[in-house]
């Protein structure tokens, strides 16, 4: 499995999304075959391990948004039936609006960077 990324030749000024490959020699443009050395170990590793954190994050707020989701649900399907009936329930807004906020927070982060290479 690779690191996807933008890459801009330098040359013929095309761009195309690739691949980055861990034993990979050379990055080769596809339109007019220039080709460059491949980015070092460390700088892919470190890649690799943004990607990994990007993704925990949007698991992280998918989660979350579902579960604000369901208590949204819950809340809306178990108001009482007359208006004049109070509804003393506040755990289920409270979880749906933090929910939200959580899934905010986190689809940002997980949406933050991408990786652009020029060679």
């Amino acid at each position: 499995m690779g690191i996807p990324v933008k890459a801009t030749c330098s040359e013929c000024l095309t761009t195309h999304f690739t691949e980055l490959q861990f034993g990979q020699e050379n990055i080769k443009c596809l339109v007019c075959g220039h080709s460059m050395k491949n980015l070092p170990e460390g700088e892919l590793n470190q890649m690799d391990q943004t990607l990994k954190s990007q993704k925990m994050n949007q698991i992280v707020a998918l989660v979350a948004f579902v579960v604000a989701l369901g208590a949204a649900i819950y809340w809306t399907l178990g108001q009482p039936a007359t208006p004049t009936e109070p509804k003393d329930d506040i755990v289920a807004p409270a979880l749906a609006c933090v929910g939200v906020l959580v899934s905010i927070i986190f689809g940002a982060l997980g949406s933050r960077r991408r990786f652009i290479i020029e060679f």
